[in-house]
C-alpha cells in the first residue's frame, strides 16, 4: 500500500444515512465538491431488516458461527448502498486515490443506524470483501463537530494509560500489557502507570487526568451503558468499591479542564456497551463529537483471546516505527479486523468500530520521531519465565495444579466455622478450639457423611474463580496430555473451554466410597 506524501490529502466520501417515511435517505458528498441529489437505499432495505441483521450478527459473534450464514444479506445491503449516485461519486475518487484507499465516512444520526454493523457489508460475488477489512476504502463513523484538530506530533513513544474501574478486571489489564510487550520493549509505546479500582473515583478524576506525563491514548477497560433518558455513561467506583456511573459528558468536561485534550488523540473503550447508541449518541460518538479526535469502541462483547489479538495488531500497526499504517487509526483498525478474520473468521471482527472527527485518520505525526532503540530480534527470550514457557509448550506435558490458599483466608475461616456449626446442630460435642480445619473436616465426614461434607465444601470454597493469565496462556498452547486439577476449582477446564472450544475434555475422578469402578 502506498504511503501518502506530505501535503497529499486522502480522497474522502461522506454518506449521510437517515430514516424518513419513504425508507432510508442517503445524502452523498465527495472531497472534490461532488454533491448529487439525495436518494434512498430502496424498498428492500427496511429498518426491520437492518435490526434483524444486526441481531443475527451479534448472536453469531457470541456463538462463533461462520459468517456464511449472513453472507447473502450482507451482500444485498452492500449492493443497495453502493449504487446510483454513491457509485458515480466513488469511482472517480478511487482513481484519484491511485494506490491508496478512499476514506468512507458514514453519518449516522439515528440510534438504529449507529447500532447497525455497516462494517460487515460484503461486496457481491466475494466471501471476504467486507467494508471493515477493505483495502480500497477505510470505513469510519463521522461526527458533527465544530472542534478543529491536527495530527499530534510525536517525537518518541506513544504514551498509553489504562483506566480500570473494577479491580476484577485486572486480569484483562495484565493481558493488555502483555499484548503490548513488543511495542513497549521497542520503545514505540510508553506504558504509563494504570489507574485501577477505587483510585478512579469521580471526585479524583480532575487530579488523575492532570497527571504527568499526559497520555496520547486512554484505554478504558470496564463497562458502559445508557441511562433511561438516553445519556451514555461509563462505570466507575466509589470509595467502598461500589459501582458509580459517570456521564460521558462530565468526562469530556474534565478532559478539557485538565488540559489533557491538548495531548489526547484517541480513546479506546473496551466496554461491553461502549458503542451501543443512546437517545442522543453512544459514549464513543459523544466523546468524538465533543473534543477527542477518534474513539474506538465495540458494538458487542468478544472473547478474551480475540480482544487481545485485535488490540495487539491495532497498537502495533498504529505505533510501529516500521509499520506502513503508522499513525493512521483507520488503517490500523482495518488491519486488526483482517487479522481477526484470518485467525478466527467470526463476526467478532466487526465489533470494533471507529468514530472519527474530521476527514483525516492520521492521528500521530512521526516525521520528526527520534530513532527508537530496537531490541534484539527475540526480546522475550531474555525473560527466563517466558523462555521456560516456550520450551514447555513445544511438546506434550502434564500439568499438576495445586492450591496454595493464597487469597482464600476468609473463605477458609468461613468453612471452618460452618463445620463447627453443623456439628453442633447435629448434637456432636464441641471439638477443641485448636483443632485444625482438616481434622475438623475428618470428624464431619465420620459423623455426617461425604455428601454433606462435599455440599458444605462447594458452598463455601467452590466459587467462580477467574483463571490467572498464566493458566490462560498454558491453555491456549497446551497439547493433549494428562493434567491433574482440583475438582472443586476447575480453573484449567474453564480456560480450555474458553480458548480451545474445539477440544474434547475427558474428566476422570475417584469413585465414591463403596463404588466398584472408575468415574
Amino acid at each position: 500500500m502506498a504511503e501518502r506524501s506530505a501535503g497529499h490529502a486522502r480522497p474522502w466520501l461522506e454518506i449521510d444515512i437517515g430514516v424518513v417515511e419513504a425508507g432510508l435517505r442517503v445524502t452523498v458528498r465527495g472531497s472534490r465538491g461532488e454533491r448529487p441529489e439525495p436518494g434512498t437505499l430502496g424498498p428492500e432495505v427496511t429498518s426491520e431488516r437492518l435490526r434483524a441483521f444486526a441481531d443475527n450478527l451479534r448472536s453469531m459473534a457470541r456463538k462463533q458461527s461462520p459468517l456464511e450464514e449472513q453472507l447473502e444479506q450482507a451482500q444485498a445491503f452492500h449492493g443497495a448502498l453502493f449504487q446510483g449516485a454513491v457509485q458515480q461519486v466513488l469511482l472517480p475518487l478511487r482513481e484519484a486515490a491511485k494506490d491508496g484507499p478512499v476514506l468512507l465516512q458514514l453519518g449516522l444520526t439515528e440510534p438504529l443506524l449507529q447500532a447497525f454493523p455497516w462494517e460487515a457489508l460484503c461486496e457481491p460475488r466475494t466471501k471476504r470483501g467486507f467494508l471493515g477489512n477493505s483495502t480500497d476504502m477505510l470505513v469510519v463513523r463521522g461526527v458533527a463537530s465544530t472542534q478543529p484538530w491536527l495530527p499530534r506530533e510525536v517525537q518518541g513513544a506513544v504514551r498509553v494509560r489504562a483506566l480500570v474501574p473494577q479491580e476484577t478486571h485486572t486480569p484483562a489489564l495484565r493481558a493488555l500489557q502483555g499484548t503490548l510487550h513488543d511495542s513497549i520493549a521497542s520503545g514505540e509505546v510508553e506504558w504509563l502507570a494504570p489507574i485501577v479500582g477505587p483510585r478512579l473515583q469521580p471526585r479524583y478524576l480532575p487530579e488523575l487526568l492532570r497527571r504527568e506525563p499526559m497520555p496520547h491514548i486512554l484505554h478504558f477497560l470496564g463497562h458502559g451503558g445508557v441511562k433511561a433518558d438516553g445519556t451514555p455513561v461509563l462505570q466507575l467506583v466509589d470509595a467502598e468499591g461500589e459501582e458509580r456511573w459517570l456521564e460521558v459528558e462530565s468526562l469530556v468536561e474534565q478532559i478539557k479542564a485538565s488540559g489533557l485534550h491538548k495531548h489526547l488523540r484517541l480513546i479506546v473503550l473496551d466496554a461491553c456497551e461502549g458503542a451501543q447508541p443512546g437517545a442522543f449518541a453512544s459514549a464513543a460518538e459523544l466523546l468524538a463529537r465533543t473534543g477527542v479526535a477518534a474513539v474506538v469502541a465495540h458494538l458487542w462483547p468478544v472473547r478474551n483471546d480475540v480482544a487481545r489479538l485485535c488490540s495487539s495488531t491495532f497498537y502495533r500497526s498504529l505505533t510501529g516505527a516500521n509499520s506502513p499504517q503508522k499513525g493512521d487509526v483507520a488503517l490500523s483498525l482495518h488491519e486488526a479486523r483482517r487479522t481477526v478474520l484470518m485467525e478466527h473468521g467470526t463476526a467478532e471482527a466487526f465489533s470494533p468500530v471507529l468514530y472519527l472527527r474530521g476527514h483525516d485518520s492520521v492521528l500521530f505525526d512521526f516525521k520528526h520521531r527520534k530513532e527508537l532503540k530496537v531490541p534484539a530480534p527475540a526480546p522475550r527470550m531474555d525473560n527466563p519465565l517466558t523462555l521456560a514457557l516456550e520450551r514447555l509448550l513445544e511438546g506434550p506435558f502434564s500439568l499438576l495444579l495445586g492450591d496454595h490458599w493464597g487469597q482464600q483466608g476468609p473463605a477458609l475461616d468461613s468453612f471452618h466455622q460452618r463445620l463447627r456449626e453443623e456439628l453442633a446442630h447435629a448434637g456432636v460435642a464441641p471439638p477443641p478450639e485448636h483443632l485444625s480445619t482438616s481434622a475438623l473436616a475428618q470428624q464431619y465426614l465420620l459423623r455426617l457423611g461425604e455428601k454433606e461434607l462435599d455440599f458444605v465444601f462447594q458452598e463455601t470454597l467452590g466459587g467462580e474463580e477467574t483463571p490467572p493469565p498464566l493458566l490462560e496462556l498454558l491453555a491456549r498452547g497446551s497439547k493433549p496430555g494428562v493434567h491433574v486439577t482440583l475438582l472443586r476449582l476447575p480453573l484449567l477446564e474453564r480456560a480450555l473451554a474458553e480458548h480451545r472450544p474445539e477440544l474434547t475434555l475427558y474428566v476422570i475422578q475417584p469413585p465414591e466410597p463403596g463404588g466398584s469402578g472408575p468415574r
